[in-house]
């Protein structure tokens, strides 16, 4: 065999071993596309969100992450599941559900793993 030969086989294995695992990785579950899931989706991210600023406000004040989301202030919307909060030592992670569409979950990790998506950056809401 050739150098070039050589050169081109080993790119050709690099790339697979790349790819593969990207693929994987990407491969999730549509997120539904009606108007009630829509809204559902809206107001579980909306919540989320406000959670993290009241978490954030509550580390300020207190110099801690608290469970309970009533303690940091936060309100949950209409037909969103209160907030489940797990403490770490540096952050925390929460998933919340929608009452209409319970196998529709959204969760979001500060300074910690999310619950659903294992490589999901730090504040970064997923849904599945």
């Amino acid at each position: 065999m050739s150098s070039q030969s050589k050169i081109i086989g080993a790119v050709v294995a690099f790339a697979a071993i790349v790819a593969i695992p990207v693929i994987l990785l990407q491969r999730r579950a549509p997120l539904p596309d009606d108007k009630v899931s829509r809204l559902a989706l809206a107001a579980m991210t909306s919540d989320l969100r406000g959670l993290m600023l009241a978490q954030e406000t509550t580390k300020r004040i207190r110099g801690r992450y608290v469970v309970d989301p009533e303690m940091a202030g936060h309100i949950s919307s209409l037909g969103v599941t209160k907030p489940v909060i797990s403490l770490s030592d540096s952050g925390w992670a929460a998933t919340v559900s929608h009452q209409t569409i319970p196998e529709l979950r959204c969760a979001v990790a500060v300074y910690n793993r999310n619950p659903l998506k294992r490589f999901a950056k730090s504040g970064e809401i997923v849904c599945e």
